[in-house]
């Protein structure tokens, strides 16, 4: 896999980045795009199924997953490209998905008969159910700091430029019960001395998991007949229980960072889930 590097970078030590020989002295930085980083995933998936039969089915699946790497885009140290192998914040340790359909048994030719009336038995009976859940482990995260770039490797043409990179982990982060004020024990990190980076690892910090379930129900009015017009109901929930599904927590853990290790968003660890507050659509669809 492909990174970039500074081959104009000079080595990482304590002195300042002007007073550091560089392989081309009268330019400034120079990235090189090049191969050699690594990603490696491994899985162990299992599925349980039920076919639709007698108007009901199901399908669970779960995967645990281990997704290590160094293909960092940037490596922190363009002489070291090892410092970068961690997990991928994107790939969770458990994830089960899971997908439930449902036809009520309301209404002629179900299992209770709604009515005797046929506009009764039309509106309440024929509706179908369907549940969508998806619950996984929170992503690896990786602990920051800002200040005074400690090693000399920044360009710069005068003080040392501010920088944010990994810091030193002086001890386990993990806390006994994790809450949205503090997820993870900030003082375990700490600025790494002047002359080398910091010694935490990328994706040292796993961030909340997710618990959401959506759900809906249809209901179609037509005939039999595919090519007749037909309408379409639906009633649809996001995040049906409403439970709360929080954000990763602030990862820069520079002491000044009154916000560090807090979380302050919602919507889940990572985009795409509709894991918002409970949002409730009613449609109406035609088809013909």
């Amino acid at each position: 896999m492909w990174y970039t590097r500074d081959i104009n970078a000079p080595v990482p030590d304590d002195r300042p980045y002007t007073a550091k020989p560089r392989p081309f002295p009268n330019f400034p930085a120079i990235n090189y795009v090049d191969n050699g980083a690594s990603h490696v995933y491994h899985a162990l998936g299992m599925e349980l199924e039920r076919r639709m039969s007698n108007g009901f089915g199901f399908q669970v699946a779960y995967t645990l997953a281990r997704d290590v790497g160094t293909d960092a885009a940037i490596p922190e140290n363009p002489f070291d490209l090892v410092a970068e192998l961690g997990r991928d914040e994107n790939t969770p340790r458990h994830r089960v998905t899971s997908f439930v359909h449902y036809d009520l048994p309301f209404g002629r030719g179900r299992r209770w008969l709604a009515s005797t009336s046929g506009m009764v038995d039309t509106l309440v009976g024929g509706w179908q159910l369907a549940i969508v859940g998806l619950q996984q482990t929170g992503v690896y995260l990786t602990p920051l700091v800002t200040m005074p770039d400690p090693t000399g490797t920044r360009f710069t043409t005068g003080a040392r430029p501010i920088v944010t990179i990994r810091p030193d982990q002086i001890r386990d982060e993990a806390l006994p019960d994790p809450s949205i004020d503090k997820w993870y024990d900030p003082q375990a990190f700490a600025p790494p001395p002047l002359g080398r980076f910091g010694n935490a690892k990328r994706g040292s910090v796993v961030g909340p998991g997710l618990n959401v379930w959506h759900a809906g129900m249809y209901k179609t009015f037509g005939t039999s007949n595919p090519n007749a017009l037909r309408i379409r109901l639906e009633i649809t929930a996001t995040n049906v229980l409403n439970h709360p599904q929080w954000g990763n927590p602030n990862m820069n853990v520079t002491e000044t960072n009154v916000a560090r290790a807090t979380i302050t968003t919602v919507g889940g660890p990572t985009t795409g889930q509709q894991a918002g507050p409970r949002r409730v659509r009613l449609g109406l669809r035609v088809e013909w």
